[in-house]
C-alpha cells in the first residue's frame, strides 16, 4: 500500500515529464503500428503481383517436365494449338488464355555475361 501511495504522489509531482513520457510512448506506438502495417500491405501486394503476374492458374505441362522443372528445359514442349485454346476458354471461371515459355540464356557482349530467366508470351 506504501508502494502505491508513494508511486501516486511522484506521478501527481511530475505531471509535465509524465505527459512527455506518455507522448514519446504513443508516438513510438503509433509509428510502429504504422510501419507494421506498411510493410503487411507491401507483403500482400507482392505475393498478389507474384500470383497474377508470373504464375498463372492453371499450368499445363508435359509430365516429364516436372522432373527437370527447376533447369526449366526446352525438350518436351507442348504444342500450342486453336483446339486446345478452345477447351480451355469453354471451361468455366476461365477468363483468358495465352501459352508461356520460360528458358535460360546468357546475355554476352563479348566480354561479360549475365545469365537470364527468358520469359515469352503470345501477346495476342
Amino acid at each position: 500500500m506504501f508502494s502505491i501511495r508513494l508511486g501516486i504522489k511522484n506521478l501527481s509531482r511530475q505531471k509535465r515529464r509524465n505527459i512527455i513520457t506518455i507522448l514519446v510512448i504513443a508516438f513510438a506506438f503509433f509509428g510502429y503500428l504504422f510501419v507494421e502495417s506498411l510493410m503487411n500491405g507491401m507483403v500482400d501486394m507482392s505475393i498478389n503481383n507474384i500470383r497474377n503476374f508470373e504464375t498463372g492458374d492453371i499450368q499445363i505441362a508435359h509430365p516429364e517436365y516436372w522432373e527437370e522443372r527447376e533447369e526449366l528445359p526446352l525438350d518436351n514442349l507442348i504444342a500450342w494449338n486453336e483446339e486446345l485454346e478452345e477447351m480451355f476458354i469453354q471451361t468455366d471461371g476461365v477468363l483468358g488464355v495465352s501459352p508461356e515459355l520460360r528458358f535460360y540464356a546468357n546475355l554476352n557482349d563479348g566480354i561479360d555475361e549475365m545469365g537470364v530467366m527468358g520469359l515469352g508470351i503470345a501477346p495476342a
